[in-house]
């Protein structure tokens, strides 16, 4: 091994050391919005340029685990949620990453379906469908913004049941809906101001939007639903595979 190929493992052993430090930074010893170490203090520590020291930031920052403020620093990003495609409640999703779910109800009423949603729901234009719209939380942070339409003649009285929990759990318990199947859409939006204030985040930020009708085991449509959620807290993991037989 010549000097040079020393020289440069040494610089990537030292780049190595100082992502496993910011790591555990992040992770382990600062709360969300705490403020890191600045670039020149980094550099000094680990023997490295400051362009080094940017890189690895940069990816942090690319990465959702970190945010700057021109002119005051680089802090720690609250840590994303991932949620996978499979069909669960947000309810489910929260409790399953030891988050507690809450959720506040902000519009329920009984609309006549119009000709898109009746399409949407397998309905008759102008038939009765039930309209929610609910902010949802965790730990007490506004995460999600979902209005859902559901058949009022598979759910009569749902109005009048508690709304502020698991609606999936409540479709199945007290309605026998055996929910198998959603067909859902991932694509990015902005909020507008009314929505912003609502999650917490400034006018016009990304969204995720999801859009997603959900049928039972009897392959009649039971939801049509659009969520909006945070684009700085979620993000979605889900595995694709390759077509048997197809080519690339």
């Amino acid at each position: 091994m010549t000097n040079e190929d020393l020289t440069s493992a040494e610089g990537r052993g030292k780049a190595q050391a100082l992502r496993d430090y910011l790591d555990s930074l992040i992770k382990h010893s600062l709360p969300a919005h705490a403020k890191l170490p600045t670039e020149r203090s980094l550099a000094a520590k680990y023997g490295i340029n400051r362009a080094t020291v940017r890189n690895a930031l940069n990816q942090l920052e690319l990465e959702g685990a970190i945010y700057r403020k021109q002119g005051s620093g680089t802090y720690v990003a609250e840590p994303r949620i991932t949620k996978s495609i499979e069909l669960t409640s947000f309810s489910n999703d929260m409790a399953a990453r030891g988050l507690t779910p809450g959720c506040k109800v902000l519009i329920t009423e009984v609309q006549e379906a119009s000709s898109s949603l009746a399409f949407k729901l397998s309905l008759s234009p102008g038939a009765p469908v039930i309209h929610l719209r609910r902010l949802r939380t965790a730990d007490n942070q506004p995460m999600c913004i979902e209005d859902v339409w559901i058949p009022q003649t598979l759910t009569p009285d749902l109005l009048k049941q508690n709304l502020e929990g698991s609606l999936y759990e409540l479709l199945e318990s007290k309605y026998h809906l055996s929910l198998t199947v959603a067909r859902q859409i991932i694509d990015v939006s902005t909020l507008s101001r009314r929505q912003s204030e609502l999650l917490g985040t400034a006018p016009h930020s990304p969204t995720l939007r999801v859009t997603r009708i959900v049928k039972d085991s009897m392959d009649r449509h039971i939801e049509y639903a659009v969520s909006l959620y945070r684009g700085d807290r979620y993000n979605f993991d889900f595995t694709v595979q390759k077509a048997r037989g197809s080519r690339f």
